[in-house]
């Protein structure tokens, strides 16, 4: 995957202030959407992801299962990489983008809380991709 570089844009904030706006400028939207190349790469570090949901069709580039266990995928990290790449009926923040679907997280089935060791997650997706981890 290439590395993609750009002019900085600025966002000012818009005269009247709503949530939707705000949320516009603090996600740098405008600047995602410039991003014009296919060969940039997001991991998405979530959930077990729907790799096959329609709205996601061709936008998984791969994925990696951190923690290497069967799972079903679930409904917040399939929502994130849509919030992210998607381009049918609704448009992502960076719709050109190329996702790795990365499982890191998991239930514990006692207290049904959401668990993830992010030294895993560091140590497998440089292995499998060679990438930098920020």
């Amino acid at each position: 995957m290439g590395v993609q570089t750009q002019a900085r844009a600025v966002q000012s904030a818009p005269a009247t202030t709503s949530c939707a706006q705000y949320v516009v400028i603090k996600l740098h939207v405008l600047e995602a959407h410039r991003i014009t190349s296919d060969d940039v790469l997001v991991a998405v570090i979530d959930s077990k992801i729907d790799t096959k949901h329609r709205d996601l069709t061709g936008v998984v580039a791969d994925e990696y299962d951190v923690v290497n266990s069967p799972a079903i995928a679930h409904a917040h990290g399939t929502a994130m990489a849509g919030a992210i790449a998607t381009r049918s009926k609704l448009t992502g923040v960076a719709p050109k983008v190329k996702l790795l679907a990365v499982r890191a997280f998991w239930v514990e089935r006692v207290r049904k809380a959401p668990h993830s060791i992010f030294s895993r997650v560091s140590i497998g997706l440089r292995a499998r991709t060679r990438a930098s981890l920020i």
